[in-house]
């Protein structure tokens, strides 16, 4: 169900109240994605200190946006990269080779091998064909072995693309040691949006298990990478980030070896609070007796594409005081797939309106595209609207009950 409609507690999610999106909106016009970039920072430091020792690899396919990897690079943090193109963002914007794991397990040689002229020396495999491809044209490279795991309840899941079967782990293992390669540990990736945390507990035995079988094969591994999957607020409660690591911590020093590098690589988690989407209404109507529809200058095929593949509901807020009523809520494109929510509960809406999206920061203007000729949305950060326009009023994240 598409959620939700005036204002209430919801809007303590939103990175801007309604005066400063209107505001916004006078000025830049819309769809604009506002992000507070501080949230990105207070979202890596809660996951540093709640994942004891982990070192956290952001997913840079969450949100690529140059000021967020910036602000992460200041942090030392690590980063999860999938392609050449992610490779030379972090470079350029001064995050060290080291700190990259190139996680993507199926690479174009051509990556592969750029990657190992700028020093990246850690790649992730499931295949005979990856090692064989890893030996010629990254020799000697470090390499973890991703295992399929269990990925019931998570929206997106991965086990189907990604992942060696258990019972192929140490054959694939030694074949790397053959190669020439370096067999330093083992990955999993319980899918994205990961609603059972007990995924992460079965992932967690099975390394265990093939840590245990590589040590009596003479291949000492010491690296594991949990992958991402922790989840986000959008509209149903989900397990808490405390409740994971508390599962966590607990199980990695029954089940492997001290000493142990422990990698996350946490996306969805540090952006999606960071921004919110302002859009506007385009046009109101009714079709063939349903439900009443209102028309938004943003969608599926841009900011949010993630409702094409059923990865989240958004919530909608309306800062009007009109008597609820049920929408359907479209995109702007002429793609009748272009459909946010079938039933948001909303106040009377008439054109150009505004509504407010929060937890617009993850797979939004990353997966935007120029569909229909329609152009993502226009991404703001706080920080620069305060510099670069000092006498307008302070743009700061809102509190519940501040209007």
């Amino acid at each position: 169900m598409g959620k939700l409609g005036p204002l209430g507690g919801e809007l303590s999610s939103s990175v801007v109240s309604f005066e400063e999106a209107t505001a916004l909106a006078e000025e830049h016009g819309t769809p604009l994605l506002v992000c507070d970039i501080d949230r990105v920072r207070d979202n890596y430091k809660k996951l540093k200190e709640l994942f004891h020792g982990f070192d956290l690899c952001y997913a840079v396919k969450a949100n690529p946006h140059p000021e967020i990897v910036k602000a992460l690079v200041e942090l030392d943090s690590h980063f999860d990269v999938a392609s050449k193109n992610e490779i030379e963002l972090c470079l350029e914007l001064g995050a060290k080779p080291e700190h990259l794991l190139y996680a993507n397990p199926v690479k174009p040689w051509e990556y592969i091998e750029f990657a190992y002229r700028n020093n990246v020396r850690t790649f992730t495999f499931d295949t005979e064909q990856e090692l064989e491809k890893m030996a010629r044209h990254a020799p000697g490279s470090e390499v973890i072995l991703r295992l399929s795991v269990r990925d019931i309840g998570s929206v997106c899941k991965f086990s189907m693309k990604f992942g060696a079967k258990e019972e192929k782990a140490l054959n694939l293992l030694q074949k790397a040691k053959d190669l020439g390669l370096q067999p330093v540990g083992l990955s999993f990736h319980v899918g994205s949006q990961c609603t059972r945390m007990e995924n992460f507990g079965y992932a967690l035995n099975m390394c265990s298990r093939v840590f245990k079988l590589a040590e009596k094969n003479s291949i000492s591994l010491s690296v594991l990478d949990i992958g991402g999957g922790i989840p986000v607020n959008y509209v149903n409660d989900v397990y808490s980030w405390e409740d994971l690591a508390s599962l966590i911590n607990q199980k990695i020093p029954e089940l492997f070896p001290k000493g142990v590098r422990l990698i996350a690589e946490p996306g969805r988690p540090m952006v999606a609070d960071a921004m919110t989407l302002i859009t506007r209404v385009i046009g109101v109507g009714r079709h063939n007796g349903g439900n009443e529809c209102i028309y938004l200058d943003d969608g599926c095929y841009n900011s949010l594409s993630e409702k094409i593949f059923g990865h989240c509901e958004y919530k909608l807020l309306s800062n009007k005081r009109e008597p609820m009523r049920s929408y359907t809520v479209f995109g702007p494109t002429c793609d009748s797939m272009d459909v946010i929510t079938k039933d948001a509960l909303l106040p009377e809406l008439k054109e150009n309106d505004l509504i407010l999206i929060p937890n617009a920061g993850a797979y939004t203007n990353a997966a935007a595209t120029h569909f229909n000729g329609f152009d993502p949305a226009k991404i703001l950060f706080l920080h620069q609207i305060q510099k670069t326009n000092p006498e307008s009023p302070e743009m700061r994240p809102i509190s519940a009950g501040a209007f």
